[in-house]
């Protein structure tokens, strides 16, 4: 029975495992796969429930928790996760699907999840089943459309099952036996139920390959549309970072940038959290800063080297080691922690700088993420600067670098921008290395702006893996870009 009414903001997600004796070869990637799955799940924005049911010949169904909260499900085991027997892979997606289906039309209509997820993790092909076949299955699969079923399989004949089942090829992947290959199907099908989880995705995908083929004529189609800012010569500009340290060195490459190239009177600066005010006020005042206005300190005196690396959660101490010259800066804007009174303020202070245009810059493309975490600064600090006088531009820099999206899911989000004609072009990030770079040599290797820097300094277009986040592969032509959005 098709399954409707389904009217909250609720997914629940359904894990079969196979548990077989095939498996036992892989168990402990099995295992770290799904912890790891199911931290990231925990972590995600949104509500959502999960049910765990371990399959084998011995007990074809075996429900270890039944839509329970998801914060609720502990983490796998040797003792929880024991392979044996055989594969009995139809009888356990089918009582899966039959009996969520009368768990869900049991519940009152409010109560119901919107969204309905089942992953499907096998290392064999079907070869023990009794009560069903693959087309009672397909059958079942049909019925329930609105659902989306994600396969993974370590075999290639079983890759043929999930085709015979009605599973769409771009929701399976063929996942290697080899611990890491393991960890990035996990990592992958993670990804996809997160977008879709969050709304980036209508459908929850699964990329073999984390990228478009290079043939795909739409790949680069954004790529080829230069941006034209819209300060011109003589007016003043304010360029901020949104995010950690990483961003007030792009602000300042982006700043300079368009200072030389345009002849804007440009300031620039970096956000920092003001969860804690009074001492983030306090190191400052102590570091020669300026308070400018309320919530916005100027730093003064030369440039501070920080050491070899820069650390990750001192935005402050990455800010003071940037040059000083041409452009106006750095500033030090405090976002409050979620006190509106302090954010009006805080607009206030923005709109006294007396700027004609605003830049807000993200390393990465975290904020390209729609329903974030309340707690998220890049959101929050691009919703105060919205509330501004000046009109405000969001700047992607090495779109895809965060690790939040695969390349599919940031061309959509691409699509949806360019529909509301939100897309205003791009700018090839080697126009601003020479800026970017000597303040850059601080950064880890794996923090998004090195790893944008290093794209675009590689010469053709080879396949980048992101080492964070959901470990998208994303090309390198992507990653050395720089795209604007009217936000």
């Amino acid at each position: 029975m098709r399954l409707k009414h389904m009217t909250n903001d609720l997914t629940h997600i359904t894990v079969i495992l196979d548990r077989s004796g095939s498996m036992s070869s892989t168990v402990n990637d099995v295992i770290g796969g799904f912890n790891t799955f199911l931290a990231e799940q925990q972590q995600a924005s949104g509500q959502a429930t999960l049910t765990l049911v371990q399959f084998d010949s011995q007990d074809p169904y075996e429900l270890v928790a039944d839509r329970q909260p998801i914060s609720a499900i502990a983490p796998l085991d040797r003792g929880t996760y024991v392979p044996r027997g055989m594969t009995p892979l139809f009888d356990a997606v089918g009582q899966g699907i039959t009996r969520l289906d009368a768990a869900l039309l049991a519940l009152d209509k409010a109560a119901r999840p919107t969204r309905v997820v089942f992953v499907i993790i096998t290392d064999g092909e079907e070869n023990s089943s009794r009560e069903f076949d693959y087309s009672r299955v397909r059958r079942l699969i049909e019925q329930h459309a609105e659902w989306q079923f994600l396969y993974l399989s370590s075999s290639l004949r079983a890759m043929d099952d999930a085709s015979r089942m009605g599973i769409a090829r771009d929701a399976s992947i063929a996942m290697p036996t080899d611990g890491q290959g393991m960890r990035d199907a996990w990592s992958t099908s993670s990804a996809s139920i997160r977008e879709y989880r969050s709304g980036v995705r209508q459908r929850a995908h699964i990329y073999e390959n984390e990228r478009l083929r290079d043939d795909d004529p739409n790949r680069d189609a954004f790529l080829a549309r230069p941006w034209s800012p819209r300060a011109s010569a003589g007016q003043r500009v304010l360029v901020v970072g949104v995010g950690d340290g990483a961003d007030a060195i792009a602000a300042y490459g982006l700043a300079r940038y368009l200072q030389q190239t345009v002849g804007c009177d440009v300031h620039y600066g970096i956000t920092v959290s003001g969860r804690d005010m009074p001492a983030v006020s306090e190191a400052l005042r102590a570091g020669g800063a300026v308070d400018a206005h309320p919530h916005i300190w100027l730093l003064s005196g030369e440039p501070q080297p920080i050491g070899a690396v820069a650390p990750d959660d001192d935005s402050i101490a990455i800010a003071r080691s940037l040059p000083r010259d041409g452009a106006s800066g750095p500033l030090v804007i405090i976002l409050p922690h979620h006190d509106a009174d302090a954010e009006r303020a805080l607009v206030e202070s923005i709109d006294r700088l007396t700027v004609s245009h605003i830049i807000a810059v993200d390393t990465g493309g975290a904020a390209l993420m729609p329903q974030p975490d309340a707690a998220d600064q890049q959101h929050r600090m691009l919703r105060v600067l919205r509330r501004a006088t000046a009109p405000l531009t969001h700047a992607v820099v090495g779109p895809g670098a965060s690790g939040a999206m695969h390349i599919a899911a940031l061309l959509d989000v691409m699509r949806q921008r360019d529909r509301a004609r939100q897309y205003e072009g791009c700018l090839p990030l080697q126009r601003m290395t020479a800026l970017i770079a000597p303040a850059a040599r601080q950064l880890a290797p794996d923090r998004p702006l090195a790893i944008a820097l290093r794209a675009a300094r590689t010469p053709g277009d080879a396949p980048v893996r992101v080492p964070h986040g959901a470990r998208p592969t994303i090309p390198a032509s992507w990653l050395g870009h720089v795209v604007f959005f009217r936000a």
